[in-house]
């Protein structure tokens, strides 16, 4: 009898199984292996932190710090909080330990992440990602090789064409300063239906306007001067070199110049590669940039970094990913002797075939529901041994599509290997 538990997953945190879990995890390995390609160290980094390290980083008026941190005051006293992001605890981790000192730094990681937002497709309290960070490189190609990185990403999980790529230039943290303050006196001159959210957000930062869904509001900003107006010419001169280079290299980009990070510590160079045909808040499923400054705010000397985060689940939840299937035997025993037997021979074959599945069943159950237990398991053989198997010196294997054949217990293993080098039974 299954009965309902009374205790739920707290809301916005969300239980992964197959085949879901297995196509999260092929998201990971292919980032895993494009970190290895590009010279990536992977880091572990915790996932609790001093809440002190956002507030510097992210503001104490951001959206993220007043409204989104799983935030408290532990037993011993200290506030601490759930990250809401890598970026700024790679950047203390590297300070921290002296890692960045005199030093190119290329950096990789994932895992949970937490904000309570409102829950809907594509964005949950709890979600993964998995970050590049490169430190120390001011060249403008470095900007490139985090745009090839996930690039050659995309195209390894085939998703490449469903995408497209959007790069803005958005100056320092003074030049925002000045735009900002241009947007706050055109505002105060027009006539703007601001909902009190949009209000809020507004006051506390200006340029998150600039990419609202809002059709009225996005179409009265539509003629103003964009942040790339306010530019110094080196900085025109680099954008246009990053963008050249794109091109020669056969990468279709769109320039957005209404294109913006939510996060402040951003400067200069931003992209984020989005979904085609999808007008939604939550269509950006890679997204990074430059943030030469961070590392001074967290106490450090003047750096250059450039890093990205690529949304796991969000490209879990839109796309159908192909996984790498691994051939699953599943072992029926019928009566105890024959799973005392069957089960020395399922160590065996591990030692073996070390690539390969092979799940013993330990309830005695009947064939039939022994068959029905496998079914999360998607076996495509079937060992069965009962009382007259084990009595006759031999083991049955089964296909998924019923074919079968009995083969003495010191032969069957060949079979196994056949099948196993076909790929199929």
């Amino acid at each position: 009898m299954i009965t309902k538990s009374n205790i739920s997953a707290v809301k916005g945190m969300r239980n992964i199984f197959p085949p879901d879990s297995y196509k999260k995890q092929e998201i990971i390995n292919q980032c895993q292996t494009i970190a290895q390609q590009f010279g990536y160290l992977p880091w572990e980094l915790p996932i609790l932190e001093r809440t002190e390290l956002f507030k510097k980083t992210l503001g104490d008026d951001s959206d993220v710090v007043g409204k989104e941190m799983y935030s408290f005051v532990d037993i011993g006293g200290e506030d601490v909080c759930l990250r809401p992001e890598g970026t700024a605890g790679a950047i203390r981790a590297g300070l921290e330990h002296g890692l960045f000192y005199n030093l190119n730094q290329r950096v990789s990681y994932h895992g949970s992440m937490f904000r309570r937002e409102k829950p809907q497709k594509g964005r949950f309290r709890q979600f993964t990602q998995f970050g590049f960070e490169y430190l120390g490189a001011s060249s403008p190609l470095a900007d490139i090789e985090m745009i090839l990185i996930t690039k050659n990403l995309l195209a390894e999980l085939k998703i490449i064409d469903s995408v497209v790529l959007e790069i803005n230039s958005i100056g320092t943290s003074k030049q925002r300063a000045e735009y900002c303050n241009y947007l706050k006196r055109w505002e105060a001159s027009n006539v703007i239906e601001f909902s009190p959210e949009q209000r809020r957000t507004f006051e506390n930062n200006p340029l998150r306007i600039l990419d609202t869904k809002d059709a009225l509001i996005k179409s009265k900003i539509l003629n103003l001067p964009t942040m790339v107006d306010f530019l110094l010419q080196d900085q025109i001169n680099n954008f246009s070199y990053i963008k050249n280079i794109l091109s020669e290299k056969g990468i279709t980009f769109i320039h957005n110049p209404l294109l913006v990070r939510g996060l402040d510590y951003y400067n200069d160079f931003v992209f984020e590669w989005k979904l085609l045909n999808e007008n939604k808040s939550q269509n950006s499923i890679i997204a990074g940039g430059r943030y030469d400054s961070l590392p001074s705010v967290l106490g450090g000397s003047q750096n250059y970094a450039i890093g990205c985060a690529v949304g796991v689940d969000r490209i879990l939840d839109y796309f159908d990913i192909t996984t790498t299937s691994k051939i699953t035997f599943y072992f029926i025993p019928l009566d105890q002797l024959s799973l005392v037997c069957l089960d020395i021979e399922v160590e065996k074959l591990r030692r073996i075939f070390k690539d390969t599945i092979f799940v013993i069943d330990h309830s005695l159950k009947g064939l039939k529901t022994q068959i029905r237990n496998s079914e999360s398991y998607n076996p495509c053989v079937y060992i069965i041994m009962g009382d007259k198997e084990r009595l006759d010196g031999k083991i049955m294997i089964k296909s998924s599509n019923d074919n079968s054949a009995l083969y003495p217990i010191n032969e069957y293993v060949n079979q196994i290997e056949r099948i196993i080098k076909n790929g199929r039974s």
